[in-house]
């Protein structure tokens, strides 16, 4: 296995069990992030996943969201299906929302998940740094830590 097949297996299994340990023996949350890490080993053109951050805490939804976003920036493509906004505002570029099956909504995710009065009129919770920004009157502005640079800029 090559260091960066390595290192992407370690981000997303987390280290506890080692190469050598039956995948039988591995509990849920382990077993999904090997399957993510394998399909990433693999490096195919585009790795499309359905739910990835299903039956994860945020925490580890966030180290798959760095191996994704790693990946991305060597050249791959993901399509990912989420319904989570936090995780997907950490990775995402673009945004298509789905309704019943149809595509009711496609655009740039700063735009799609900054326009709260939309997302809250098709039953999704705003993101907090989304409703910060608007209050402050910050332009598009939905990842926490652009939020928090861009008020300490007014305040100063």
């Amino acid at each position: 296995m090559s260091t960066t097949n390595y290192s992407y297996s370690q981000i997303i299994a987390s280290g506890k069990p080692s190469q050598h340990t039956s995948p039988h023996l591995l509990s849920f949350g382990e077993k999904h992030r090997l399957a993510i890490a394998t399909i990433i080993a693999l490096k195919p053109v585009v790795i499309v996943l359905d739910e990835p951050f299903s039956g994860l805490d945020y925490k580890r939804g966030l180290q798959i969201l760095t191996s994704l976003r790693k990946y991305v920036d060597e050249g791959g493509g993901v399509v990912l299906v989420a319904h989570d906004l936090r995780l997907i505002n950490e990775v995402a570029d673009r945004v298509a929302v789905l309704e019943s099956g149809r595509i009711v909504r496609v655009g740039a995710a700063e735009e799609v998940l900054s326009d709260i009065d939309w997302l809250i009129e098709h039953g999704f919770t705003p993101l907090q740094s989304a409703i910060i920004a608007k209050k402050f009157g910050l332009p598009r502005v939905i990842k926490t830590r652009d939020v928090a640079n861009a008020i300490s800029k007014c305040i100063k």
